[in-house]
């Protein structure tokens, strides 16, 4: 493709500022970073569903959630850890009565995730087509939109943006703990699904008491609830850097 972009990486352009000097520009792309809907636009890899990363391909471990009905992660990691270590023989604290005993296959290079996606059509010859062995093998859903650069045989880094995930986490975690109706994750279908996933009693829905949700030792009572707003309510930050967060502070959170 012969475009204005692609031979910026080559070529470079002449930059000329209003006050000073013309120079010569030649530009450099090697990392990008984004959330995963821009990652999947920029990298060509689809992040819905059960493979969601080039990383493990088809070897992954992720799985759907029979009651929450959305791909879970839960205990997906343990087989990254050395041998000896111990929550690799954890029954209790993780999958009930699994050992984990297998080890995760190398991260794959640039070279090996290229290969495959030369003999990928590109999706704007058909867009609407998708390479062979797609949803099983892999998500790619077409050759990388960097591909137009002349940028050489390299692949770009893709990064996830940590800000949207801190962000995303700390919302889930803190509105838990805090027991927030609507917005806590631990809600009924995550019990059912706990009971079927781990070995934890105390967690457990009673289906015979009409699905009552034991009360966990996680969330914060009615004080504890009260003096965070207050530690919020007398918190102190440079200016510019956060809004009054006080202006935000609701007796309604600790009426429950």
């Amino acid at each position: 493709m012969n475009c204005f972009s692609c031979g910026m990486w080559v070529y470079g352009r002449t930059t000329t500022p209003r006050h000073k000097p013309s120079f010569h520009d030649v530009y450099d792309f090697g990392v990008d970073y984004d959330d995963l809907p821009t990652y999947e636009m920029t990298s060509g890899w689809s992040t819905p569903g059960i493979i969601d990363f080039p990383t493990c391909m088809d070897d992954t471990r992720a799985f759907y959630l029979q009651h929450g009905r959305k791909t879970c992660y839960f205990d997906c990691h343990r087989w990254f850890l050395p041998q000896d270590h111990l929550y690799r023989r954890n029954k209790k604290a993780f999958t009930k009565n699994l050992l984990e005993r297998n080890i995760a296959r190398p991260r794959l290079t640039r070279a090996e995730i290229r290969v495959p996606m030369e003999e990928y059509i590109s999706a704007i010859k058909q867009p609407l087509t998708y390479p062979p062995s797609y949803g099983t093998d892999h998500k790619f859903t077409k050759k990388t939109s960097f591909r137009i650069f002349q940028i050489g045989p390299h692949l770009i880094l893709h990064n996830l943006d940590v800000m949207h995930i801190e962000k995303n986490m700390f919302d889930n975690i803190f509105n838990t703990f805090i027991n927030i109706k609507g917005k806590s994750k631990d809600n009924l279908n995550a019990r059912k699904d706990l009971t079927i996933i781990c070995d934890r009693l105390e967690l457990q829905v009673d289906e015979r008491r009409s699905n009552i949700m034991p009360k966990v030792v996680y969330t914060l009572t009615k004080d504890q609830k009260r003096k965070v707003c207050e530690w919020i309510k007398c918190l102190k930050f440079p200016d510019g850097y956060t809004s009054n967060l006080s202006r935000y502070q609701e007796d309604a959170s600790v009426r429950r």
